[in-house]
């Protein structure tokens, strides 16, 4: 009796939860992560259809690829920061640049580069 209960009130919860705001959260997270495999792939043209019309992106030297990139939450609403790295010959590891990312109706509304390194 005490599960059925306690699985009813999960249940009432889970479905208490508007499911336009689950659709919302993912797809910000989404459309930052597809920027950021756009970004590693040095795809100019993916890049930009993730960012609405008007902002800037920020330009990097193409003489070194992106070995990996690590999405960072940040405490603002909608804000994510990105930290790309690049790989040195003797399997070093270092920052080629930091990103701060704001999206907002499933575009990239907000870039800004918080540090610029290597790259």
């Amino acid at each position: 009796m005490t599960k059925k209960l306690l699985l009813a009130f999960c249940l009432s919860i889970v479905l208490s939860i508007p499911s336009n705001q689950i659709v919302t959260a993912t797809s910000q997270t989404d459309v930052i992560r597809k920027f950021k495999y756009a970004l590693i792939q040095n795809d100019e043209k993916l890049v930009k259809s993730y960012v609405t019309k008007g902002v800037a992106i920020p330009i990097f030297k193409e003489n070194k690829q992106i070995f990996k990139m690590i999405e960072v939450p940040s405490q603002k609403q909608d804000t994510k920061v990105l930290i790309a790295y690049f790989k040195e010959k003797h399997s070093e590891y270092k920052i080629a640049f930091i990103l701060e990312v704001v999206s907002k109706n499933s575009k990239i509304s907000h870039i800004k580069t918080v540090l610029k390194l290597f790259y």
